[in-house]
């Protein structure tokens, strides 16, 4: 088993998992900014 193997093993699954938790976050937020329609922003 050749490093870049193992870094990619390893990168790839936490990769997704921050993109994943990055796009539920920005999901929530455009979720409540859109719910409160907030004529100031």
């Amino acid at each position: 088993m050749n490093a870049s193997f193992l870094v990619a093993f390893v990168v790839t699954p936490l990769f997704a998992v921050a993109l994943g938790y990055a796009a539920l976050r920005w999901h929530a937020w455009d979720l409540d900014r859109r719910h409160r329609k907030n004529p100031a922003e």
